[in-house]
């Protein structure tokens, strides 16, 4: 006697694209990792070859911002309602690499100050677009029980390729000689090219997502809204990460600058610079997770906020590279233990699958217009002065403020101490339900799903 299965089910497992989908998005993390890399420290290098101030070097690399606000939370809901043939997220992540990866070509080829502006604009509204895609695709292919799994899967196997564009930065960039930069900026646009390639020939999203989108286009943006505040811990969280945004923003416009005009460190030395302070970082973190799981969560983000500002503000004393790095890795130990203890509370903050593009524009948008402000508030201190030391001194009390903000948070009961063995069982998602990465159908109630990362939903099946 044999025994069939059902059509439906045959049906919904041949349309189930999870493995082809995984390789895709991790191809398409490896071809634009150089993108994140050039657009930060190495652009703002670029621009200073067509700048002489700092508020113009911060317009330059912040005016999108502006614009950000609005793309952020629009993008969202795009993304969230589109019923298309390849999914309602795989269009706008291949467009948006697209658009950025001509963008950034266009880098090599503009001529002045506005002209690169106006592509620097182009590029990270683009990026824009398919980012917030690119997060919110992943629950939607592998459904909302195992999507950390695979986010955290992914980020192993992509995690040395950007060591290839520091490479060619180490090896090919003249400080004194722009026009030996060209071969980065090339190399990062057909890293894009080639991520939509990735994207669009090999990613598809779970058949529910379907249903998600119809679901997201009957919900209002107050709604929406609403619900997200809602969530445990919200406020506090929301107001610290935009504390802590507008810091990195404070810093990170100029800090190339900073590290130019008063350490004497070009490109190549920016690099070793990297490498070292990553090398330090991963030795540094892991008593810090040690740490995580003796202390209470909310005392342990407290003392990280308060011991990262005053190391950020040691800054401005800085005269050498090596006590650069000695300084970017004092607070590691305390922020991984924070981070760590976090993640529970962190996790609750995830909406629902239908409307996460969404939500996430909602958050995104107005921290970009804050951070926006961080850097010309550090801009305006520069220029006011005269000095790029000064580019700490926001960053350091953005940092502390943050403080503040984490002392209201509300630890659940039962959650004063971290089981990190617990917690990391819980991202892999191993247990009874688990079903494997791969295992499984991606069905309506998993897409759905509004619980934790261990919740499998009743209607997932395993074979």
């Amino acid at each position: 006697m044999t025994t069939t299965v059902p059509d439906v089910a045959v049906q919904e497992a041949a349309r189930d694209h999870r493995r082809s989908s995984f390789v895709g998005l991790t191809l398409s993390r490896v071809f634009t990792q150089p993108f994140g890399l050039v657009m930060g420290t190495y652009l703002t290098l670029l621009v200073a070859t067509r700048a002489s101030s700092a508020l113009a070097i911060t317009f330059a690399l912040t005016v999108h911002k502006y614009l950000s606000f609005l793309v952020f939370p629009i993008a969202g809901r795009l993304s969230d309602r589109t019923l298309a043939k390849l999914g309602r997220r795989v269009p706008y992540m291949v467009g948006g690499l697209v658009v950025a990866a001509v963008a950034m070509w266009a880098f090599t080829v503009v001529r002045g100050y506005w002209p690169l502006v106006f592509v620097i604009v182009l590029a990270r509204e683009a990026a824009i677009v398919q980012r917030v895609a690119r997060f919110a695709v992943t629950p939607d292919v592998f459904g909302r029980s195992r999507w950390i799994r695979a986010v955290l899967t992914m980020g192993v196997v992509t995690a040395l390729p950007g060591a290839g564009i520091l490479a060619v930065i180490r090896f090919t960039w003249k400080q004194d000689d722009p026009s030996t930069w060209g071969l980065t900026y090339r190399l990062a646009a057909l890293g894009l090219l080639l991520g939509a390639i990735a994207i669009a020939s090999l990613v598809r999203e779970a058949p529910a997502s379907a249903l998600a989108a119809e679901r997201a286009a009957r919900a209002s943006w107050r709604v929406e809204l609403n619900r997200l505040l809602a969530l445990p811990n919200a406020k506090p969280l929301v107001v610290a990460g935009v504390l802590l945004a507008a810091a990195g923003a404070a810093t990170s416009r100029l800090f190339p600058v900073w590290a130019h005009e008063v350490l004497g460190a070009g490109a190549p030395q920016l690099v070793d610079i990297s490498i070292l302070t990553a090398v330090l970082g991963i030795i540094a973190g892991v008593p810090g997770v040690f740490l995580a799981s003796r202390a209470h969560p909310r005392t342990l983000a407290v003392t990280a906020a308060i011991v990262g500002g005053v190391a950020t503000f040691a800054h401005v004393f800085v005269t050498e590279l090596w006590m650069f790095a000695a300084l970017a890795t004092v607070a590691i130990p305390l922020t991984v233990a924070a981070v760590v203890a976090g993640i529970p509370m962190g996790l609750r903050l995830i909406p629902p699958g239908e409307s996460l593009g969404e939500s996430i524009g909602m958050v995104a948008g107005p921290v970009g217009l804050v951070t926006s402000l961080a850097a010309y508030a550090s801009a305006g201190l520069v220029d006011a002065f005269d000095d790029y030391r000064l580019i700490w001194v926001v960053a350091a009390a953005c940092t502390l403020a943050a403080a503040f903000a984490l002392a209201r948070l509300e630890v659940p009961s039962g959650e004063e101490r971290t089981d990190v063995r617990r917690l990391l069982r819980r991202l892999r998602g191993s247990g009874p339900r688990g079903g494997g990465l791969f295992g499984g159908t991606v069905e309506t109630a998993d897409v759905l799903a509004e619980g934790g990362v261990d919740s499998e939903g009743p209607d997932v099946r395993h074979r």
